[in-house]
């Protein structure tokens, strides 16, 4: 529920809750109350909800102030000249002493609101109230229908907080939610609890983004421990130019660093030791190291692993390894080779300011012809803007890859030699399909046709017939 007063705009055409009394000290009956500042906006078509309820306004008495008290009908305005509206016996469904919502809106938009929880924000039958400063509500003496007396609140805490680590151009969206984004890292090197909600964090333009529950994972920072303030949707901190960032109370600063030119994906983080801050890689909520991170990347081909002989041999594979860092380049691939005597091995890296070792295979060319001389070759590693090389001493031929070679070889032939007999039995079948019949050896028929067995017995019948009318003839005569 703390959400709707992070998503909605806490001021809005001179409205805002500026006190509430929701856990007086003894009988909350006809005690509780909710002060606003209205700047004489009218309440006509204002409803009041809590978490359980919502209630249109009625008028009780009317002043000319600017402030206005939302109140249960029993409650006693003697001495408070002071406009209140009530809500009938109960605000609301009577505030919740553990957490609840304090909302005001017309029929068409919210005119503020405010969720509270009371082992978060304290004023829990403790005699305070809980007074609204720079957007944060925190316990206060109660001034209902005054202006709040915020000097009288509790005593202001010692902070012992300084600003440790920042990171103003993270890789990506500058405004991303967290944990993406801007953010500014604070460490209490105190001995008590800080609470961190209404402490400000401004840039050298004083543009200022106020600590709240929706910047820090938890608002109370213990001794000798860090805590993230998530800028969320916020971009505060200059990538470019001079730029300063201040930590400070409404009062008191506490703390400010100056900087220029940062790198993206890179935070500001300071040495305790001396005090000073430089480029390091990001690490949020955790004790630094002091190192001073490089922009240059760099390659180092360590060492190269031979078989059990010690020997590398011409046909065969060996591994090597190879540390990279990847420094302030955009460039991903790596290829890794012996130069005119294998293919090259490649490796895309896409974090930059890490170290990685990658162990990888280089697959080296035969030498079955003799060619290539035994002596010392060179192993290459090229990528990233920079270039290292290692020796290797390759020496005689893996016997393996020649003879695979040569079986290769006489497989290849095989099978030329039966393609070839194939498609010369495949020429005589087609031969034998385009003739009518066919005579073997000794001149007698073997096979014939259906097309010629046709046309042989068309003749005999033909014969046969004109034979017929020969004779009909010769025997008319007779």
């Amino acid at each position: 529920m703390q959400l709707w007063y992070l998503l909605f705009v806490p001021f809005l055409c001179g409205f805002q809750i500026t006190e509430i009394m929701y856990d007086p000290e003894g009988n909350d009956n006809n005690q509780e109350y909710i002060e606003l500042f209205t700047n004489a906006t009218s309440l006509s078509d204002i409803l009041f909800e809590d978490l359980a309820s919502s209630d249109t306004l009625t008028l009780m008495q009317d002043f000319a102030t600017p402030y206005v008290l939302i109140v249960e009908e029993g409650f006693n305005l003697t001495d408070l000249n002071v406009t209140a509206y009530t809500t009938g016996a109960t605000l609301g469904n009577n505030l919740n002493n553990d957490r609840d919502l304090v909302l005001f809106r017309d029929n068409e938009s919210i005119s503020d609101v405010f969720f509270y929880v009371s082992d978060r924000d304290g004023a829990s039958n403790d005699g305070h109230a809980l007074c609204r400063s720079h957007d944060i509500f925190t316990p206060c003496s109660p001034t209902p229908g005054l202006e709040n007396d915020l000097n009288q609140t509790t005593p202001e805490q010692n902070y012992t907080l300084r600003i440790s680590e920042f990171l103003p151009d993270p890789i990506g969206d500058d405004r991303a939610s967290r944990p993406g984004g801007e953010w500014i890292e604070l460490y209490n090197y105190g001995e008590e609890t800080l609470d961190l909600r209404g402490l400000l964090l401004e840039d050298a333009r004083n543009a200022t983004v106020v600590i709240s529950d929706m910047h820090v994972t938890d608002p109370l920072l213990t001794p000798n421990t860090y805590q993230v303030v998530y800028l969320q949707g916020q971009s505060l901190l200059n990538n470019a130019g001079f730029e300063q960032v201040k930590l400070s109370t409404p009062l008191q600063l506490l703390d400010q660093v100056s900087y220029s030119f940062s790198k993206e994906g890179l935070s500001w983080s300071q040495d305790f030791t001396t005090n000073s801050f430089s480029l390091s890689v990001p690490t949020p909520g955790a004790s630094h190291r002091p190192v001073e991170v490089s922009l240059n990347s760099s390659l180092v081909l360590e060492r190269v692993y031979v078989g059990n002989d010690d020997v590398v041999r011409f046909g065969e594979s060996f591994r090597v390894r190879l540390r990279v860092y990847k420094g302030d380049t955009e460039k991903t691939t790596l290829k890794v080779s012996v130069l005119n005597l294998s293919k090259q091995t490649t490796v895309s890296i896409e974090e930059k300011f890490v170290e990685h070792v990658f162990t990888l295979t280089i697959p080296l060319l035969s030498n079955c012809q003799g060619k290539l001389k035994d002596g010392t070759y060179t192993v290459v590693a090229e990528g990233l803007d920079t270039l290292t090389t290692l020796p290797v001493t390759i020496r005689g031929t893996a016997k393996d890859s020649c003879v695979i070679l040569e079986q290769n070889t006489s497989s290849s032939v095989g099978l030329k030699e039966a393609q070839q007999s194939s498609a010369t039995v495949k020429k005589e079948t087609v031969q034998r399909q385009v003739s009518d019949n066919f005579i073997n050896a000794t001149g007698r028929l073997v096979y014939e046709s259906s097309d010629a067995k046709a046309k042989r017995w068309a003749v005999y019948f033909f014969c046969l017939t004109l034979l017929l009318v020969i004779a009909a003839l010769l025997t008319n005569h007779g």
